[in-house]
Parts: structure tokens; sequence; C-alpha cells
């Protein structure tokens, strides 16, 4: 039972690894003050400048619509007048629902309740929508 050239090899380069790690480790814990006066700046001065007049002009452009846009947005907007014909929409609808009922096409149905709606716009009740369309 031999160790072979590749198994010794890679032992060894695990056992170095290691002991590399734990020196590197002692070293930075004994002596701490040596690496905390590495520190990062919190602001760094480019040179570069981003504000210039140009850019101030187009914020307070930016800023004036964006006023605008809220006082737009808080005045209230007017209502929506209902519409007087929901009720006959429903009535209407009946209407054609009764003529396909009846056996009429619904294209058809749909033309003839448009067409007799025009000529008697007063109509209230689906008995009398039929009436008046079979008098023909």
């Amino acid at each position: 039972m031999g160790y072979d050239t590749a198994t010794w090899i890679q032992g060894s380069l695990g056992i170095g690894i290691s002991i590399f790690m734990i020196v590197c480790f002692l070293h930075g814990f004994y002596n701490p003050d040596k690496y905390s006066s590495i520190k990062i700046p919190e602001h760094i001065d480019t040179g570069i400048s981003f504000t210039t007049t140009d850019q101030s002009k187009e914020l307070q452009a930016l800023k004036a619509e964006i006023a605008q846009l809220k006082k737009q947005k808080q005045q209230p907007k007017p209502k929506p007048k209902p519409k007087a014909k929901e009720e006959d929409n429903g009535l209407i609808n009946d209407c054609i629902a009764t003529l396909v009922g009846l056996g009429e096409k619904k294209s058809v149905a749909r033309a003839t309740v448009n067409k007799y709606f025009v000529s008697h716009p007063n109509t209230k009740s689906i008995d009398e929508f039929i009436s008046g369309v079979f008098q023909k």
C-alpha cells in the first residue's frame, strides 16, 4: 500500500495552503493597528460639475410642470351626466330578445327595433312595442 506521486502532491499542496491561510489569519489577528489606517473616503472629488445654469433652468421648468399637474389633479372633475336612455336601453334589449324569441334573426330584430323606436320614441313597455310592430 504505497502512495503514488499524484496523491502525495495533492496532500502536500493542501497542507501548504492550509498553513499559509493560518499564518495570514494570525498575522492579521495580532497586528490590527497596521491595517486600520486604510479607509475608503465617503466623497471623491472628480472635478466634474453637474450643476449648470441650463440644467437648473430645466429643473425649474420640470418642477413648475409637476406643480401644475398636481393642481389639475386636485381640481374636482365634473361628473358625467346620467344617460337618459339607460332605461330605454333595457327596454330596447328586451324588445330585441322578444323578437329573437319569436324567431327573427338577431340582426333583423335589431334593425326592426331601431326603426320602431325612431318613429315611436314614447314606447314604455314591451306590450306597446309588440302591438306597434305587428300593426303593419
